[in-house]
């Protein structure tokens, strides 16, 4: 979260939302971003961040928490609207996109969007999604090796592993003013 809010504070964004489902990585991730927003001089507002249970159905038109954020986004005055959003994936974040093109807005000059995974789906056409890339094929190694370790030792306290993230920069942020500090 913070790795994106840097990206974003640094494009000028200063006021952002976010959709995820309403679990511990989750949390962290926005608490990163509202971090990094924050000491932008910006904000995460409240009524621009859904957390819940469930993040996309299985049809575009079952997105209750996306659409969430772009019906607020539509119903709030301009200077009130956030001007980018994170999701919690990179398929979220195609959800967005898709989402906004049927309502005749565009990524990035609309809202920028970021999400998480460097993974994106095969049949996606819109614009290269900015994303905070998980080494997936160390994910599953990590996961694997823990997996064992536990098998092994089944009453030792638990372990973490966190793996960094590489800022991949697509065509779906962009700067919204020429002069700003961070």
């Amino acid at each position: 979260g913070e790795q994106l809010g840097r990206h974003l504070a640094q494009l000028g964004h200063r006021r952002v939302g976010c959709t995820a489902p309403h679990t511990d990585l989750a949390r962290a991730r926005l608490a990163g971003l509202s971090n990094v927003i924050t000491r932008a001089g910006g904000e995460v507002p409240a009524a621009f961040t859904f957390l819940s249970e469930f993040i996309t159905g299985g049809d575009l038109n079952e997105v209750g928490p996306i659409e969430k954020v772009l019906d607020a986004q539509h119903r709030a005055k301009p200077d009130e609207r956030v001007t980018a959003i994170m999701a919690y994936n990179d398929l979220v974040a195609v959800h967005i996109v898709t989402l906004m093109g049927q309502r005749g807005l565009s990524v990035p000059d609309d809202l920028s969007v970021v999400g998480f995974d460097g993974a994106m789906p095969r049949a996606y056409q819109g614009p290269d999604i900015t994303s905070a890339a998980i080494p997936l094929e160390e994910l599953g190694s990590e996961a694997a090796r823990l997996l064992s370790w536990r098998i092994e030792h089944p009453h030792a306290p638990h372990r973490q592993v966190v793996l960094p993230t590489e800022l991949h920069v697509g065509r779906s942020t962009r700067a919204i003013a020429a002069n700003f500090t961070t």
